[in-house]
């Protein structure tokens, strides 16, 4: 775990040192399968990726989304597709008779969908660099040796403070 966040960090430092400010982005994403901590990089003006690091819940995740802009106003808000791939780790109890074991198990997943987003300063120049998306789709994770499949339509939103860069 410790050696996932520092890859993190210093992927962000990273970037930092070769973006701009409004490129390099840091909050929370909820949108199955990929939801925890997050960071964006928006590679240009239609591409941005994000990782995503969830630490909560029954699924434990690694992931990385994609983001394809199909329609800015260039103020208010973007209109994206999406698409995620990750590794998810599945942690539960299993009982058979009197027996109750836990069993975990890791495997790939995947997700792909549409969203809008908007931009608060938009609306108030005097409120900060944040963003807010709304996300749905269809996610699956096959759990073989636990025999349990999850698939679903994934609906989720996010939110993304964009950061200073000059500040790293």
């Amino acid at each position: 775990m410790k050696n996932v966040v520092g890859i993190l960090v210093a992927a962000m430092v990273f970037f930092a040192q070769v973006a701009k400010a409004e490129q390099i982005g840091v909050g929370y994403q909820t949108t199955l399968p990929s939801y925890g901590l997050a960071a964006t990089y928006a590679v240009d003006d239609l591409i941005d990726i994000q990782g995503v690091l969830g630490m909560w819940g029954t699924f434990n995740s690694y992931s990385v989304r994609g983001l394809y802009k199909f329609k800015s106003d260039g103020k208010k808000y973007d209109t994206y597709g999406w698409g995620a791939v990750g590794i998810f780790t599945y942690e539960g109890l299993s009982c058979n008779g009197f027996t109750c074991s836990n069993d975990t198990e890791t495997a790939p997943g995947f997700g792909a969908g549409v969203g809008v987003r908007t931009n608060w300063q938009a609306y108030n120049p005097d409120l900060p660099p944040i963003y807010w998306n709304l996300d749905v789709g269809f996610a699956n994770v096959s759990f073989s040796e636990l025999n349990y499949s999850y698939s679903t339509i994934a609906i989720g939103g996010g939110l993304t403070y964009y950061l200073d860069t000059n500040d790293l």
